[in-house]
């Protein structure tokens, strides 16, 4: 086997018209931005039932506790977050307490946000296995989907192990250094190194995060090779 067809042999043939870097992996143009868009709007692995919801409950809404509920509970299950229930309802309580401000600080924007919320719910609920949840990817998930339906804004990007892998490598392409470790980093340091990333980009952090992770999901071989040369 050619060493080019080894680093594409994961590589799903849908992704063979993508722009490269000069190290063969995905780049972040708007071309590639356009692409993937469009593949995730027909992949029926990922239907659009969180934003039928919202639109059903409508965007002017004075959200009750059950319209939010209504809306953690389809955007878990449209991404397969496997968040268990008490979890999902902690989100819930949280958000909609008027102590949190959650909508006046989802708009401004503060990351800081995405790390309370998961704290809130690591210090609420214990699950049936003894161990503390965890639900900084569901948190992120909700403002980052909130936001861009409330508004049209671009500000927070998913807290996902994907990108969060391959984050230093497109780092590093910039010219940049990555000056935390994001396997134990908090989201507001997460997206701290992102912007690093998206900061001058014509691509929509949304659409970069999508880049990175619907490309790579399912190619551990140039997961592999962008782990390592961002090292």
């Amino acid at each position: 086997m050619k060493f080019k067809e080894l680093i594409f042999y994961t590589t799903k043939r849908e992704f063979s018209s993508l722009d490269l870097d000069n190290n063969k992996l995905v780049a972040l143009t708007l071309r590639n931005a356009n692409a993937i868009e469009a593949l995730i709007e027909q992949d029926s692995n990922y239907p659009p039932n969180a934003k039928r919801t919202f639109d059903q409950i409508g965007k002017n809404a004075n959200f009750s506790l059950d319209d939010f509920r209504k809306i953690i509970y389809q955007i878990a299950d449209d991404n397969s977050t496997h968040t268990a229930t008490p979890s999902r309802e902690a989100i819930a309580r949280y958000i909609y307490s008027p102590t949190t401000r959650f909508l006046e600080r989802l708009g401004k924007p503060d990351y800081s946000l995405v790390d309370d919320i998961n704290d809130y719910v690591f210090a609420n609920v214990t699950l049936p296995s003894g161990r503390k949840a965890h639900v900084l990817s569901l948190s992120s998930k909700l403002c980052r989907y909130l936001e861009e339906w409330l508004w049209g804004n671009d500000n927070f990007a998913v807290y996902d192990s994907v990108v969060r892998n391959l984050l230093p490598y497109y780092i590093k392409q910039r010219g940049l250094t990555l000056t935390v470790n994001l396997g134990k980093s908090t989201y507001q340091q997460f997206m701290e190194e992102f912007n690093k990333i998206s900061n001058g980009n014509k691509v929509r952090k949304h659409s970069i995060d999508h880049i990175i992770w619907y490309s790579y999901k399912d190619d551990p071989i140039r997961t592999a090779i962008g782990i390592a040369l961002g090292k």
